[in-house]
């Protein structure tokens, strides 16, 4: 399972989506979004945090569906 985790005080719901949606375009997952707080934005793959928002800021699109397709075990997943 594929969950994002975005702090709802801080409005990361629009990044959360914005990953969301490029999951499902990418490689037709279907993550789910967990209203969270303290300024975490995280994607998680069986309970196991991938990528995380860093001090840089957010992950791109590109970011989030290459390290979801590596934990799975995707390396034949292209980006469009």
């Amino acid at each position: 399972m594929v969950s994002i985790l975005y702090c709802v005080t801080c409005n990361y719901l629009p990044q959360a989506r914005s990953a969301a949606e490029a999951l499902h375009e990418a490689l037709g997952i279907e993550a789910v979004l967990v209203r969270g707080h303290s300024a975490r934005f995280e994607v998680e793959v069986d309970g196991v945090v991938v990528l995380a928002k860093g001090q840089s800021g957010f992950p791109t699109s590109r970011e989030v569906v290459e390290a979801v397709a590596h934990a799975l075990g995707r390396r034949d997943a292209i980006w469009h």
